[in-house]
């Protein structure tokens, strides 16, 4: 495990210009048995895939077609915490629960911030996996 190091916490709130790390690589390879192989093939299907169910999350948005909505989202969630970005997955994790109890106040409220740390959680993992 010493190729990948654990990532500082970011603080509490960062502005539109901060650069954050989301993915602590060292958890990601904790969550791939500590195989550094088999965490690039994960990360690299992340990527190819997260695309794909942004677009299919918008679409549900559109339509407030919350039980597909809460499918993709768990989805999110599940991969983004074994590809190491923990704090991103509970924000999916917000977003899950909020559809399942019918809280479109809070899925409104989140949607925007989710979805530019989701582009922000893609760059990051396209540039890890890069390497």
């Amino acid at each position: 495990m010493g190729l990948f190091k654990r990532k500082e916490k970011a603080g509490k709130k960062e502005t539109l210009h901060q650069s954050r790390v989301w993915i602590d690589q060292a958890v990601g390879v904790e969550y791939c048995a500590g195989s550094t192989e088999m965490y690039l093939e994960i990360l690299q299907d992340y990527c190819s895939e997260s695309q794909k169910i942004k677009k299919q999350l918008e679409e549900c948005m559109k339509k407030q077609d919350w039980k597909n909505f809460t499918v993709y989202v768990h989805s999110v969630k599940s991969s983004s915490k074994t590809i190491g970005a923990v704090d991103f997955s509970d924000e999916a994790l917000k977003l899950e629960m909020a559809a399942k109890e019918g809280d479109l106040k809070t899925i409104q409220k989140e949607w925007s911030e989710f979805c530019l740390h989701f582009e922000q959680v893609i760059r990051e993992a396209e540039q890890v996996s890069a390497v």
